[in-house]
């Protein structure tokens, strides 16, 4: 099978993730708001039974976000379990090699991306799930679901 890269809209934002570590995209699940959550979570969903924490957008390099605009979440899954994403619009689902991965330019830097995805002379930053995780990991009640299985879908 050949690797494939989900493109995608974020808060007016391109980004690409790997299909690998997409498990689900719902469509406008309930979030519920908690409190004593993370800064960084808007609220978690259920999704198999399990309560899954919603990444908000702003932690991806997202500058204004309305809320209601989002109509996805694509259901991610990290080392530390499973975390939402949210997403205007899942743009195209593209073969790895239609494109090139290329480093950001410090000048560039996206919070939770290092790399970006080139297609058809687009760039779109692939979202580094587990380093925006990582981020709400040093606060309390952080992502961690106890979930043993690690995806690993970064490129090589």
């Amino acid at each position: 099978m050949i690797p494939k890269i989900a493109l995608f809209r974020l808060s007016r934002h391109e980004y690409a993730l790997p299909v690998e570590g997409i498990l689900h995209i719902l469509s406008s699940p309930k979030v519920f708001p908690l409190p004593l959550l993370p800064s960084g979570v808007q609220g978690v969903f259920l999704y198999k039974g399990e309560a899954v924490p919603l990444v908000d957008p702003y932690l991806a390099g997202a500058k204004a976000h309305a809320k209601g605009d989002d109509q996805f979440v694509i259901v991610y899954g990290t080392e530390s379990g499973l975390v939402g994403l949210q997403a205007e619009q899942v743009l195209q689902i593209v073969d790895r090699g239609q494109g090139t991965f290329e480093k950001i330019d410090a000048l560039e830097e996206i919070r939770g991306a290092d790399l970006q995805f080139v297609h058809r002379n687009r760039k779109y930053p692939v979202l580094n799930v587990e380093t925006l995780v990582a981020s709400l990991a040093q606060y309390p009640g952080s992502v961690r679901s106890g979930r043993d299985k690690s995806v690993s879908a970064w490129p090589e």
